[in-house]
């Protein structure tokens, strides 16, 4: 398995992965694939440096790719704050993708400076909580009802991990 950036080739592969989970999980509370346009708009938020996407890949295919995007669009005081996304091909999973995705994203993460790593987990997701806790993410609460697909009425678990370095003091 090889880790790198992806490059506009791999969209497809990214985007077929992404679909997979709306259609048929509750991981993802879009209702619809991406239109052309929304993929090129993820796509265009996506070049800047400050919110990479990671891709792993072997011979064969595109295994699983994670990003980080802004926490805020909107608010400039959170510009050290990052959401993070990881996403498996359902053909993969099981082998250790999502902790090299992981591992992968926070260094990257970590050296482009920011402090804080945000993720939002639909409750009952185990396998992508548990993933989350053996990188040290902690939870900071849960949001109830906020979600409905499936004629589910669902949870999400926000976690959090900081990469301030022990010379950083909060407030």
């Amino acid at each position: 398995m090889i880790l790198r950036d992806a490059i506009e080739s791999d969209l497809p592969a990214i985007f077929q992965i992404l679909h997979e989970e709306v259609l048929n999980t509750i991981n993802t509370f879009k209702l619809e694939p991406l239109t052309p346009e929304q993929q090129a708009a993820w796509w265009r938020s996506h070049r800047d440096e400050r919110y990479p996407v990671l891709v792993a890949v072997d011979d064969e295919a595109l295994l699983g790719w994670a990003s980080l995007s802004a926490w805020s669009t909107t608010h400039g005081g959170y510009h050290r704050t990052a959401e993070i996304s990881i996403w498996i091909d359902s053909r993969f999973r099981g082998r250790r993708v999502g902790t090299s995705l992981l591992d992968a994203l926070i260094a990257r993460a970590h050296a482009i400076g920011f402090r804080v790593l945000l993720s939002k987990i639909e409750a009952s997701n185990r396998a992508s909580l548990r993933l989350h806790e053996r990188f040290e993410f902690t939870e900071v609460g849960v949001m109830k009802h906020v979600g409905e697909k499936f004629n589910r009425l669902l949870d999400v678990v926000i976690l959090q991990r900081e990469l301030a370095t022990k010379n950083e003091q909060p407030g």
